[in-house]
């Protein structure tokens, strides 16, 4: 299972966004993928963090 982002690295991804980098310069920089670029701001506005959903079960 992949380890989730850091928040400290989820803020730099924020902070480069708000400099005006567009989605695909912050997913390159950062080697993520630019949907969860787009998702960051919107899981900000809907659940004031940026912290990672917790796992739902499974493996």
């Amino acid at each position: 299972m992949p380890q989730a982002h850091s928040m400290d690295l989820r803020q730099r991804m924020i902070e480069a966004r708000e400099e005006g980098q567009t989605v695909a310069q912050v997913a390159k920089r950062f080697a993520v993928g630019p949907f969860f670029i787009e998702k960051l701001p919107q899981r900000w506005r809907e659940c004031g963090t940026l912290e990672a959903k917790p796992h739902g079960g499974g493996d």
